[in-house]
């Protein structure tokens, strides 16, 4: 799924461009009981209420694709055989009967906990795809948003009863989806029933191990999560020469286009770099085996790691190891036609010490 995918979605998840058909909702209480039931034709609501729903839809279509939203995938014995796999087909295909989503509904509530009271939402929409005239594509697809329920704060409001100005009551109000997915995923305007994307909203985190269990698809680390392995596993190794050698790397692997960013880093190039750099082949060589064994054959593209504030820092050694370089072939030339003075020890000692 690619930014222009999610772009093409959320243009539909507009009241003017609307294509949403229905809404299913369960709201649980926090004795994991069905409250509220309800399935409705979504234009068959008031403009206010869509603006809302579709509000909430659209924020799990993040544009930070790899963080708040990741692709996963599906093994071929859960497509072939998984009852999750066989429920989301369902639900994607429209099929609404009161055993299908209520399946659904017990499936959430059997794998997710929250303090509160949550409401789970299922929007159905199917669009038209951009192809020639002749062209009957068709991206027809399922939303899913589970969104905690917040209690409203203690405010002062009219009392159109009694005509007065006093403590309206407090109600249960819906608050933005902490986590969601929705199936199949678009990928270059093709619809690909091997993939679902889902959405955390903490990247740092996610709630990918209830999705993971809710859909049955594979685990997949955020970007962030990859961040933090790579920074534990580079402090653990190096020490507080970590930092440099990480901002060196990050030169290594800046990107010269937006393209380049999408490639794939191997471990074992990461080795040889860091190997490299740091001169410390059995440190890099803890690393790597650390991060391999983490990761558990994950892919790591270079969006995934990249961090830009490093490129500062990295240019700053950079211009360091030049002075060095200068100032050592000005002291040398000093010393060859004046001899060592005190003066030319004290740099050295000071500014040229290893």
């Amino acid at each position: 799924m690619t930014k222009k995918d999610i772009n093409y979605i959320k243009k539909h998840l507009k009241l003017e461009n609307c294509t949403v058909s229905k809404i299913c909702g369960c709201l649980v209480n926090t004795e994991r009981e069905k409250v509220c039931v309800f399935k409705e034709n979504f234009l068959a609501q008031s403009d206010d209420d869509m603006e809302k729903y579709l509000k909430l839809e659209k924020k799990i279509f993040s544009n930070k694709l790899r963080d708040n939203s990741i692709i996963s995938t599906f093994s071929t014995q859960e497509e072939t055989s998984g009852e999750s796999y066989k429920l989301l087909r369902k639900l994607a295909n429209g099929s609404l009967s009161e055993e299908v989503l209520m399946s659904f509904y017990d499936k959430v509530i059997e794998t997710y906990s929250i303090a509160s009271n949550y409401l789970i939402l299922l929007f159905f929409d199917s669009m038209d795809l951009p192809g020639d005239e002749n062209s009957l594509d068709v991206y027809q697809y399922v939303t899913c948003l589970i969104c905690p329920m917040k209690l409203s704060a203690d405010t002062l409001g009219y009392d159109s009863k009694d005509n007065l100005i006093a403590k309206m009551p407090r109600s249960n109000i819906v608050s933005a989806p902490e986590c969601g997915f929705a199936f199949p995923v678009l990928h270059n305007m093709q619809t690909d029933l091997h993939s679902i994307m889902l959405y955390s909203k903490k990247a740092k985190e996610p709630k990918t191990e209830i999705l993971v269990d809710l859909t049955g698809c594979k685990y997949i680390r955020t970007a962030t999560q990859k961040k933090e392995l790579l920074l534990n596993g580079i402090a653990a190794a190096y020490g507080e020469n970590g930092t440099d050698f990480l901002a060196e790397y990050m030169k290594e692997i800046s990107p010269e286009d937006n393209e380049e960013i999408y490639n794939e880093v191997s471990l074992d190039t990461m080795k040889k770099s860091f190997e490299n750099i740091s001169n410390d082949p059995e440190a890099t060589n803890t690393f790597i085996t650390g991060l391999e064994k983490a990761l558990e054959n994950e892919e790591i593209l270079v969006m995934d790691i990249f961090m830009e504030n490093m490129l500062e820092r990295a240019n700053v050694l950079e211009r360091r190891k030049r002075m060095r370089l200068l100032l050592t072939e000005c002291i040398n030339k000093i010393e060859q036609n004046e001899g060592k003075t005190d003066l030319t020890e004290e740099i050295r000692s000071t500014f040229l010490a290893s």
